[in-house]
């Protein structure tokens, strides 16, 4: 990911393409690439946090407050 987000900073920057494998700059498939890496991102963090609250009810996050509240002596 860093590597395309790189490529498409130095092909906006103007750098010379030598550098690049190939020796073009290729816009297209960097935005491509940054765009997949976005939308599995965010299907991977919408499945983790379901899976993670999943778990938790309103009564064991009551338990949990009142507890934090008794050690803080509030």
């Amino acid at each position: 990911m860093c590597y395309w987000s790189g490529h498409l900073s130095r092909w906006i920057s103007d750098n010379p393409a030598q550098w690049e494998y190939g020796g073009e700059f290729t816009p297209v498939l960097a935005v491509g690439v940054l765009l997949t890496w976005i939308i599995v991102g965010f299907i991977v963090v919408i499945a983790l946090l379901r899976y993670s609250f999943r778990k938790e009810t309103f009564g064991s996050l009551a338990n949990i407050q009142s507890k934090t509240r008794a050690q803080i002596g509030i």
